[in-house]
């Protein structure tokens, strides 16, 4: 019927023929690697008509613990409904060079997202490039969308089997402390533009391990989610200005840096 599954190590994504055939990809994630940062502000309901919201929960939750995942978080769900989704739509030339398919009242679904737990520690959904050996180091993320006729998407990745405990009774630095890091790190750098830090979490990180070929070993971590303002120029439309959202990560053991940047 045109669905696919692709399964790859500690990946897994099925898309419905439904899901495939619009942009619900560009609608949540925009310009991220997962959720998008103002995915709240783009999708403000709590619920939709027709498509009980605790079923979707379910329907996720029952068809990732069948894949093996069992250690999730509460869920996070957004009703993705179709004065949300028009507010997305832009009109650009497809390869058929006709407009975009506009959305439709057929088109609501429910986004549902698990965190992955390690000892009651979300595991982080950030990723980044290991700058050593270029490496990705992805964060697990878990995400489905339902619609009225059931789940048309289902995304699995950095789903991590842990393996020994490294090291026991870990006591992580403060949030104050990792702050202070973050602070000291552009002391001495002329910003023009301010950075805003918009969410703080103490996580668990993977992080590249060579030490018995290439492994990850999952740390504990202060993960700052931030924002700077960034003016574009463009032929057509002339400067305009953008959010742009990066990641730093501070190691809540040994307060070392480990990612400023950009996702994966």
């Amino acid at each position: 019927d045109g669905s696919y599954v692709r399964k790859e190590l500690g990946k897994l994504i099925f898309n419905d023929i439904f899901y495939q055939e619009r942009f619900y990809d560009d609608v949540i994630s925009d310009l991220s690697f997962f959720i998008r940062s103002d995915i709240k502000d783009v999708f403000q309901k709590d619920s939709l008509d027709n498509i009980d919201k605790n079923q979707a929960i379910e329907t996720v939750k029952n068809i990732v613990k069948e894949l093996g995942i069992s250690s999730l978080g509460n869920a996070e769900v957004y009703a993705l409904d179709l004065e949300g989704l028009s507010s997305q739509w832009e009109d650009f030339p497809t390869k058929s060079g006709e407009s975009p398919r506009k959305w439709e009242k057929e088109d609501e679904a429910y986004l549902v997202a698990f965190p992955v737990v390690y000892d009651n520690v979300r595991i982080t959904t950030k990723g980044y490039v290991n700058e050593a050996n270029a490496i990705p180091a992805i964060g697990s993320r878990i995400m489905g969308v339902v619609n009225k006729n059931g789940l048309i998407h289902l995304t699995c990745t950095g789903i991590y089997e842990v393996g020994k405990t490294v090291k026991e009774n870990i006591t992580a630095i403060s949030v104050d402390s990792a702050l202070e890091m973050v602070k000291n790190k552009y002391k001495d750098v002329l910003l023009t533009v301010p950075i805003r830090i918009s969410h703080i979490a103490l996580e668990y990180v993977p992080t590249v391990s060579n030490n018995f070929g290439v492994a990850y070993q999952l740390v504990p971590a202060w993960v700052f989610t931030t924002h700077q303002k960034t003016t574009y120029n463009d032929p057509k439309k002339g400067a305009f200005e953008d959010d742009s959202e990066f990641t730093i990560i501070i190691n809540a053991e040994t307060g070392k840096e480990i990612r400023i940047g950009g996702e994966q």
